[in-house]
């Protein structure tokens, strides 16, 4: 069993779109995330674990402005807030086992958060109009991740 915290920035496009032909979009970016889980393994050799693992990942997102994403330039024209969303994930890994407690482990981990509902809050001219409209994100990510880890000892 394990519980990790990872800060870091995988920023991705959200997407609104008022007319079809007038598209609105905005960067947004998963600055944080805490996950539980388990993992399984074998070893491969005396000193490599290769292991699966699964569990729960509860992600943090930025908020974002959006901007019209055609030719016409309007400026800002909606605002996104921050929103957190929880969701499950899989992956696989090696690890070996270097020397007294260290170990370096490469891992390969898909997430997916479900659906989000976040409300956009149109703008004009620096100030909300009082007209929202709800977009669903769906925030899927795949990472690879590699450490070095330390693995206290408790007697």
């Amino acid at each position: 069993l394990f519980v990790d915290a990872d800060f870091g920035r995988i920023d991705g496009t959200l997407q609104d779109v008022l007319v079809q032909t007038l598209p609105f979009g905005g960067r947004i970016t998963h600055d944080r995330s805490l996950a539980v889980g388990a993992r399984g393994g074998f070893l491969v050799a005396p000193n490599v674990l290769t292991y699966a693992t699964i569990g729960y990942s509860h992600a943090h997102f930025t908020g974002t402005n959006l901007t019209v994403t055609s030719q016409i330039p309007l400026g800002i024209v909606g605002s996104v807030p921050a929103f957190s969303k929880g969701g499950w994930f899989i992956g696989s890994g090696v690890e070996m086992a270097l020397h007294s407690g260290w170990s370096w482990k490469t891992e390969y981990r898909l997430a997916d958060y479900g659906s989000a509902n976040v409300t956009n809050t149109y703008i004009a001219g620096g100030a909300p109009i009082g007209i929202t409209s709800a977009i669903s994100y769906k925030p899927i990510e795949q990472t690879v991740r590699t450490e070095v880890v330390y693995k206290f000892n408790w007697h």
